[in-house]
């Protein structure tokens, strides 16, 4: 946020702590009245279709329960106003072997979820969620989830060539 706003940029933030909302008060005093901690139900105070441009690296990632997840989605969705991007950063074992032409399948359940090799039946590994790993989510259920949320997806990438699972996704809200 702070980069944004030496950037003359406008800025606000959501985050599930009220320690780390505090301490961006502080860091980012420009961004005080646009700072929000989310509810029990995961909603945050910010305005509907208020937010240009959504920013979420390293953050879904920590989610360790698939309603959470989608919920945070659903919220990053309900911030964005007609017309916005996001830069989404995510685990997502589909492309762990670097190709996007032949993604693995990802089945996501509450608190785990099976990774399968590109067209086979059998999953090569299980994984369970945790507040460090969280959901690795499966490109499919995000791809429907945004587009469910009126997201046109623009483009996708590994985010380094050695961590194929970290993969960011930018759309655009119609």
């Amino acid at each position: 946020l702070k980069a944004a706003v030496e950037d003359g940029r406008r800025v606000g933030g959501i985050d599930i702590s009220a320690t780390m909302i505090e301490h961006c008060r502080n860091f980012v005093p420009q961004a005080v009245d646009n700072l929000y901690v989310l509810d029990a139900a995961n909603r945050s105070g910010m305005p509907a279709q208020s937010a240009d441009l959504v920013f979420s690296f390293a953050v879904l990632k920590h989610i360790p329960r698939l309603k959470v997840y989608y919920a945070a989605l659903d919220e990053i969705m309900r911030v964005m106003a007609p017309g916005a991007a996001l830069l989404l950063n995510v685990n997502c074992q589909d492309f762990i072997h670097g190709s996007f032409d032949k993604p693995g399948r990802t089945t996501n359940y509450e608190t785990y979820s099976d990774h399968f090799r590109f067209g086979e039946k059998k999953a090569y590994k299980s994984r369970t969620y945790s507040t460090w790993s969280g959901v690795y989510i499966g490109y499919e259920q995000l791809i429907e989830r945004l587009k469910a949320g009126g997201l046109e997806i623009l483009d996708r990438f590994h985010h380094t060539p050695k961590k194929f699972q970290g993969i960011w996704v930018i759309a655009r809200k119609r």
